[in-house]
């Protein structure tokens, strides 16, 4: 042991254990921006302080010249990982990939080299003489070209580094501007050490008192993680939530190419994270072709992307930001892709339900308008008739009274239709689904006609059918509408007396093969005038009545008709001539007879 120089080793022994204790507490906090380049800054310090007390406690001359040596390990780290640490700690740097890293280390490394053959080229120390004639006495060198050159370096790399926290602090709000002034004072200690060491100003010949300055460097960090909390208050929200984000976000620079994305990004792209920076632009458009209609420029850009090819198909909503530095230069540009496929469901099932119910809304209006029409009449004659009962049914005959409820009862099936339509629109608008089930189409006819039958009696009606009808799936009590609209509507138009054929056809050129089941036209002709073109347009349209005076109808029931046949997967149509009479007909899937 070198006892002369025992403060001196106990010193920089206190400071690399105050340097180490420090790197140990910033790497448990190394997810905070420049923080872990910090933690490695402090292990630097702590091999340089170590190797200075070794020197120190050294008693040969070769043995304080190998500590010196090693003792570079740490001091030429120094300066990159402050750098690199206050570039991190004011401010995101995607530029700095991998590669600048590496390039920012060239002459520190080449620094070692020179430090580990010195004595072949001489260009570290030209010598190294002993600052006394005392055994163990410090060793003073003269410093070499190479060494003024790594000075040089050093200090550029501490200057741009401090200017960077000098920047930051002056845009920082109060609580951030401490933290910053407690590592500007921190980072300018060493310097004072190293600039006195370098113009020979030392109290002893050859002390580098930057290794010791750091002793106070470390107090001083030591003061600030705890009462200033330095790693604790530095924002790293901002790396957290971009990377967390579900948004995809890009920054590219001025020259077009990405240099940045987070996790979310290189997901929806396709590409590996580590692929995509350094990327052009244009390769977003092999996603997203509609990107190339949107231009980087000097104003904020907002489009919808649609990915209608895709299953389900997706929308995006891109927005394009400039960035600017401080003095509103253009830097790049940030570019954020939020998915908007729900809301554009939310939307387009907005928009739909808006347009139903302005449909319900225009049909309970005209139905009003039709119904209460309609509905006056055959009121008006049952209260009629009820009232003539009333009043003289005791002068009455017996065939006079039986007329008149017959006229009644007439009467009353017409408003009980106009009603029960209503109730049947009401439902098929209304149900989402209905089950089909298989049933027997020739019953179904059967109780249409029944529910007709004062009309059939009233315009003697001749109907002819087929003996046999098919089984058909669907919903009975819609289709039986169907056959009571398309008949009411024969009964009325189809001649005096109405002469009208039932039948149905097999569709076998529309027949699926693999299916068990075939199309089936069903339909209902009559003999009457027939309608125009431009009448046949309008029938299946709600609430319209054709102009026929001789006949009275509510104009309700084709309209359901067709929403019936639409809902259980079938179509409506007529065919009719002008004097040839019409043929209403439908379509539901069947067994095959």
């Amino acid at each position: 042991m070198n006892w002369p120089y025992a403060p001196l080793v106990a010193a920089f022994s206190l400071a690399a254990g105050l340097a180490l204790w420090i790197a140990l507490y910033a790497w448990r906090r190394r997810a905070a921006p420049g923080v872990a380049f910090f933690a490695w800054l402090m292990v630097a310090v702590a091999v340089w302080d170590l190797t200075s007390a070794a020197e120190f406690a050294a008693i040969q001359v070769s043995t304080k010249i190998l500590w010196s040596k090693i003792s570079y390990l740490g001091i030429v780290s120094v300066a990159p990982l402050w750098f690199l640490f206050t570039l991190h700690y004011s401010e995101p740097a995607p530029w700095l990939t991998g590669r600048k890293i590496v390039v920012l280390w060239i002459i520190p490394i080449t620094i070692l080299i020179l430090v580990a053959t010195n004595e072949w080229h001489r260009w570290i120390w030209p010598s190294v003489t002993p600052s006394s004639e005392t055994s163990g006495a410090m060793l003073i060198y003269k410093h070499g070209p190479a060494l003024w050159l790594n000075g040089l370096y050093s200090y550029l790399l501490l200057l741009a580094g401090t200017l960077c926290l000098v920047r930051h602090v002056l845009h920082l709000p109060s609580v951030y501007r401490k933290q910053a002034t407690v590592l500007l004072i921190s980072a300018s200690i060493p310097w004072a050490g190293n600039v006195i060491y370098l113009a020979g100003l030392s109290p002893l010949p050859g002390l580098d008192l930057t290794p010791l300055a750091f002793v106070v460097t470390g107090l001083l960090m030591v003061w600030g993680l705890f009462r200033l909390q330095i790693l604790n208050l530095v924002p790293i929200a901002r790396d957290a939530l971009i990377e967390n984000m579900a948004d995809a976000v890009l920054v590219v620079d001025t020259n077009h190419r990405i240099v940045d994305a987070n996790p979310a990004a290189a997901q929806w792209i396709g590409h590996d994270r580590g692929h995509l920076v350094g990327q052009p632009v244009e390769i977003l458009q092999q996603r997203w072709p509609q990107l190339g209609e949107c231009r980087l420029g000097t104003s904020e850009v907002q489009v919808e992307i649609g990915l209608e090819n895709s299953s389900p198909p997706q929308w995006y909503e891109l927005r394009v930001s400039p960035l600017h530095d401080r003095r509103q230069r253009l830097n790049g540009w940030l570019l954020v892709l939020h998915d908007i496929t729900e809301r554009k469901h939310t939307e387009e099932s907005l928009r739909r339900y808006a347009a139903e119910l302005e449909t319900i809304n225009a049909d309970l209006d005209a139905f009003a308008h039709t119904a209460a029409h309609d509905l006056k009449g055959p009121l008006s004659v049952i209260i009629g008739f009820s009232s003539l009962l009333e009043a003289q049914w005791t002068t009455m005959s017996p065939e006079e009274i039986e007329e008149t409820l017959k006229w009644i009862t007439q009467t009353g099936y017409k408003a009980v239709n106009i009603i029960t339509e209503l109730l049947v629109l009401a439902s098929v608008r209304r149900s989402e689904e209905v089950e089909a089930y298989p049933f027997d189409m020739g019953a179904v006819v059967a109780e249409a006609q029944r529910r007709l039958y004062p009309m059939i009696i009233e315009r003697k009606a001749e109907i002819v059918m087929p003996d046999v009808w098919p089984t058909v799936f669907g919903y009975g009590p819609w289709v039986e509408e169907v056959w009571v609209n398309y008949l009411s509507n024969a009964l009325k138009y189809g001649g005096n007396p109405p002469r009208i054929e039932l039948g149905f056809e097999e569709l076998t050129e529309e027949a699926d093969e693999t299916s068990t089941l075939i199309p089936i036209r069903f339909w209902v002709k009559d003999y009457g005038a027939g309608l125009a073109p431009e009448e046949q347009e309008r029938l299946f349209v709600p609430f319209t009545r054709l102009k026929r005076s001789h006949i009275e109808g509510h104009g309700l029931g084709l309209s359901i008709v067709r929403h019936i046949v639409e809902r259980l997967g079938g179509k409506v149509g007529v065919d009719s001539q002008p004097g040839q009479g019409s043929t209403f007909w439908f379509t539901l899937r069947g067994m095959r007879l």
